[in-house]
């Protein structure tokens, strides 16, 4: 007996070591990216009035030149907003943090975002397969750096990749968007934790990151009551699902709208059958 609780005392022992090593750990992470957050203003505001400055400046040259700084200027603007929304020790501690919604037809906001994504890294192979008209109320640029999160994970890890990408309504009122790629997909051991904060898989050691894209991608999913999962395929590619709840009164209308405005005998065919 007395041995038995020899045993059971040294375990409690290390648990609670392992519990405050833990702890530590989490601790540093959070004091390192507050820090880090710090020094990201400062070169974030000079790029921004840079950016302005040239514009004054440069009204006069082509319509490339000024697309490309407009794309500098709109990604500078970006990244300030997200390092105040994520990069905060209040942000990391907190489970939730605040959106700023609007409602969006998904099909226009994906249409959109890969033809910025088209223009800005023109080398890779993404399209847009199929997307059915729903409205969502969402936040449009912390959405926006969701699905470029993973876009970007899939150039990364998949470079050369094609990558594909569909939004589905289904009549349970959510509509579900895959992000897929044709890479070689993720070791099994690493799936149950690629959505953990500052993860890092055993076949990432020689590509840049620190492990928070997947993480902050989840995060802001579930900040607008959605679901994120990730799964691979039996011959490979990962599929990222992000399920979002959509307004359904606000999607029967536009669909209408639609239809009103194409020629008679027109049909739509429904997808509220959508897969789960």
């Amino acid at each position: 007996m007395a041995y038995r609780t020899y045993g059971v005392i040294n375990r409690r022992v290390d648990a609670l070591a392992s519990g405050q090593r833990a702890d530590q750990l989490a601790s540093e992470q959070r004091t390192f990216i507050t820090m880090l957050s710090h020094e990201f203003r400062t070169p974030l505001a000079i790029i921004q009035r840079s950016a302005e400055i040239l514009g004054l400046h440069l009204q006069k040259e082509p319509e490339s030149v000024l697309n490309r700084l407009s794309t500098i200027q709109s990604n500078a603007r970006q990244l300030s907003g997200l390092v105040d929304a994520f990069l905060t020790k209040e942000t990391l501690d907190s489970a939730t943090f605040t959106t700023t919604r609007e409602a969006v037809s998904i099909d226009t906001f994906l249409r959109d975002l890969i033809a910025q994504r088209q223009r800005e890294v023109p080398g890779q192979n993404i399209s847009l397969i199929q997307s059915d008209v729903v409205i969502v109320e969402i936040d449009r640029i912390l959405m926006e750096r969701a699905l470029i999160n993973l876009i970007e994970n899939a150039r990364k890890y998949a470079p050369g990749a094609a990558v594909w990408i569909s939004a589905e309504r289904a009549a349970n009122g959510y509509v579900y968007i895959r992000v897929v790629d044709e890479g070689p997909g993720i070791a099994a051991d690493d799936l149950q934790n690629v959505l953990n904060a500052f993860y890092r898989g055993r076949d990432s050691v020689k590509i840049q990151g620190v492990g928070l894209g997947l993480h902050l991608t989840k995060r802001i999913i579930e900040a607008h009551d959605g679901s994120l999962s990730v799964s691979v395929g039996e011959e490979g590619g990962t599929t990222i699902l992000i399920k979002l709840p959509y307004d359904r009164d606000m999607t029967v209308l536009r669909n209408n709208e639609n239809r009103a405005g194409f020629p008679l005998g027109y049909t739509e065919t429904s997808h509220d059958g959508g897969r789960p």
